[in-house]
């Protein structure tokens, strides 16, 4: 929990982003919906899980480093090692907070029903961790060095959440 809270004060602007994309999400669900011949859930689901991912990779950061972002150490000693909470089971650090905003990107994907649209929305997900590389990479303003094993970890966020 230690890092996802030093991450969205990494991120200042990754929270109203979010909300705003929840915003357009309540607005947008029922006639983009209609337009992809979907439930408007999965229209709305869409657009939030788009959001989340803009606002996480491509909001300017405020200065911290990637190193910073870290969770709280595990006491491994004990009775510790048998009851953990459950954030101490996977290791919340930058390669799990890379991968976990696509997971519902991924998710929402798997819902489109008509084949010729799934795999557009597929293709255009998987293209997507490459373009946010490279305008991190291009637009010096965002503060961003990004590695590209950020590609790796997304594409297993989007693999994840469809499966």
């Amino acid at each position: 929990m230690h890092a996802i809270l030093n991450q969205t004060g990494d991120l200042p602007w990754a929270v109203p982003l979010l909300l705003v994309a929840v915003v357009l999400a309540v607005l947008l669900a029922r006639p983009l919906g209609r337009a992809l011949s979907e439930p408007a859930w999965v229209a709305a689901m869409l657009v939030v899980s788009v959001g989340l991912v803009i606002a996480y990779t491509l909001t300017p950061r405020s200065g911290a480093s990637w190193a910073t972002i870290v969770a709280a150490p595990v006491d491994r000693t004990g009775l510790d090692e048998l009851v953990r909470a459950p954030w101490h089971w996977w290791p919340i650090d930058a390669r799990t907070l890379n991968v976990l905003p696509f997971m519902p990107l991924g998710f929402a994907i798997a819902f489109i029903g008509p084949r010729r649209l799934l795999w557009a929305f597929v293709a255009c997900a998987v293209v997507a961790p490459f373009a946010i590389e490279g305008v991190q990479l291009i637009v010096s303003r965002l503060d961003r060095l990004p590695p590209w094993v950020d590609v790796v970890d997304n594409v297993t966020g989007l693999a994840l959440g469809f499966v």
